[in-house]
């Protein structure tokens, strides 16, 4: 259940419900050969995942819409145009956002099949400081992940070339570098300080009508992925934007999921 200092707007909830399942309706399957379609259904998967998760689903239907999720944003990798297209639909930047969500759902084996996909290719257009797609820090910061993913040697190696994060990357690279050196002082501080940094930022919303604020997904996934690389770095306390029970994990001084 929500705190009472932020409402839930059921109405938005209840209609963008219908909407998303509305648009799911004859959605491409993770098998077929529609990468437009295929990241269009993973993100509405997303979304009601996200919603699910304030309004009452059950962890293991929330964690299989993610799963499910990642599976068809997987397909966009697998499907990638050649050389001479538009490649941007399998962006390392959506790389990143669909290992973080199979890792908040605690699925590992999807989240390496996807991990083994996620390469920009050489000189591609879309890439760029500034760029609305995917800028060159974000691919750095989903390369680090996905080797992280995949155990690879000195995955911490990719977050060396940036010369100073910036904004919300800042935490999240430093967050990386200490796993990546498994680091579990650090790694649990930097931790709870990207989800603190979350909790603030909703904290002054009287009514939730942003999905992003339905459920702290970075910090969650940083969890999974510390025990992934041998850290345990669970809270001793859970809130509800941090839905512990949907990754398998659980607070360390209860024991109990959520």
């Amino acid at each position: 259940m929500f705190p009472d200092q932020l409402r839930l707007d059921h109405t938005w909830a209840a209609e963008l419900t219908g909407f998303l399942h509305r648009q799911l309706d004859g959605a491409p399957d993770h098998d077929e050969d529609d990468p437009v379609g295929a990241v269009l259904a993973a993100g509405y998967l997303r979304d009601l995942g996200l919603l699910g998760a304030v309004t009452g689903m059950a962890p293991e239907e929330v964690r299989d819409l993610w799963r499910q999720s990642v599976l068809l944003t997987s397909v966009a990798f697998r499907m990638r145009p050649g050389t001479d297209e538009d490649q941007s639909l399998a962006n390392s930047r959506r790389g990143m956002e669909g290992m973080e969500l199979g890792l908040a759902a605690g699925a590992l084996d999807v989240v390496r099949d996807l991990a083994k996909l996620v390469q920009d290719p050489p000189g591609a257009s879309y890439l760029g400081e500034d760029s609305v797609v995917c800028t060159t820090e974000e691919q750095l910061l989903a390369y680090a992940t996905r080797d992280l993913v995949l155990g690879q040697e000195d995955p911490g190696h990719w977050l060396a070339r940036i010369d100073a994060p910036t904004g919300a990357h800042a935490l999240r690279t430093a967050l990386l570098v200490a796993l990546a050196r498994a680091n579990a002082a650090d790694a649990r501080w930097l931790c709870e300080e990207l989800h603190r940094e979350y909790l603030q930022r909703i904290a002054g919303e009287a009514i939730l009508r942003r999905l992003d604020d339905c459920v702290d997904v970075p910090s969650l996934a940083a969890l999974a992925l510390a025990r992934h690389v041998g850290l345990d770095l669970t809270p001793d306390r859970a809130d509800p934007w941090l839905p512990l029970a949907v990754p398998g994990l659980s607070t360390r001084s209860e024991g109990v999921e959520r």
